[in-house]
């Protein structure tokens, strides 16, 4: 059960323990929209170094569902702000992550879209956080198909992707 406190501090409280605003924002989210949000709480530090490190050696990055930023940082510890590109559905969190990482390229909108719209540069790193085992079936397949049409304009490309289930998240286009 979920309730507001009284006081200087306020927050949000699950049955007793604090609720950071963005992981506030995370169930709000969920509860309006629960196929495009994928995790309740962001992704830990170490799967954004595995997946930061999984993108090494690429030209640039293009994040793909950069949700609240823990890829992202991890991603600039290997790039230059110039060599990336987020893009992030809420506004809520692109904004945040603009403010957090000034310089930093932050697109609000469909990951699809920024596929299709993406300046095709070789060697470029895919990297994305997009809740695939709760996406509607359509959508995947449209991204499925514009992420080949994408890699096949853009030599050397690679997509790194993570997914919480024992199997891939998509076919391989």
């Amino acid at each position: 059960t979920a309730y507001r406190t009284a006081g200087k501090t306020g927050g949000v409280r699950l049955n007793g323990a604090a609720i950071s605003p963005m992981q506030s924002h995370l169930w709000t989210h969920l509860l309006r929209s629960p196929r495009t949000t994928g995790s309740l709480v962001p992704s830990s530090a170490h799967l954004a170094r595995a997946m930061a490190d999984c993108a090494r050696g690429a030209s640039r990055v293009l994040e793909l569902g950069a949700g609240t930023g823990p890829v992202t940082l991890a991603l600039r510890r290997h790039f230059d702000l110039a060599q990336m590109r987020c893009v992030e559905l809420q506004p809520q969190m692109a904004t945040r992550l603009q403010r957090e990482h000034p310089g930093l390229t932050v697109v609000h909108g469909c990951a699809l879209a920024a596929l299709r719209d993406d300046v095709a540069a070789p060697g470029t790193a895919v990297v994305s956080s997009l809740p695939f085992r709760s996406l509607p079936d359509a959508f995947k397949a449209e991204f499925v198909r514009e992420l080949g049409l994408f890699l096949h304009r853009c030599p050397d490309a690679f997509v790194v992707q993570f997914t919480y289930q024992p199997r891939a998240p998509f076919s391989p286009p």
